[in-house]
């Protein structure tokens, strides 16, 4: 039996927002959604989502940065977070793994593809001890 999961969505691109959010909700997940790296980490702190998927640039706080405090924090450390960007050079994917993403995808993605790893990140998650 299938569970409902819970995302945090961030973007400052309204449209993208507004597409991942309508898009991922067809799919089945609760989706809440914030409009930049400051609104995220408050979000995530506040409702604890199973999975949390963060634009690369964002105002306020970057989303290697609300990474890099979730994973920081014993509270929120084991919240996969998908990084999402249109900046695919090697250095910043580096980069964003080295702020603690459990992944990444680069603009523009398949929605199908971001499902598959958000479900395999979520059940890896419940998996550990």
């Amino acid at each position: 039996m299938n569970r409902t999961l819970s995302l945090v969505v961030a973007d400052d691109d309204p449209d993208i927002l507004g597409l991942l959010e309508r898009r991922l909700s067809r799919r089945g997940y609760e989706v809440v959604v914030a409009a930049d790296g400051k609104a995220a980490l408050e979000t995530v702190r506040r409702t604890g989502p199973d999975a949390v998927v963060l634009d690369r640039l964002m105002p306020a706080m970057s989303g290697e940065e609300v990474c890099a405090a979730l994973k920081a924090d014993e509270r929120t450390a084991a919240i996969p977070v998908v990084l999402l960007s249109a900046h695919a050079s090697e250095r910043e994917i580096v980069e964003g793994f080295g702020a603690g993403a459990d992944d990444y995808l680069t603009k523009p993605f398949d929605l199908e593809e971001l499902d598959d790893r958000l479900r395999r990140l979520v059940a890896s998650a419940e998996h550990r001890p």
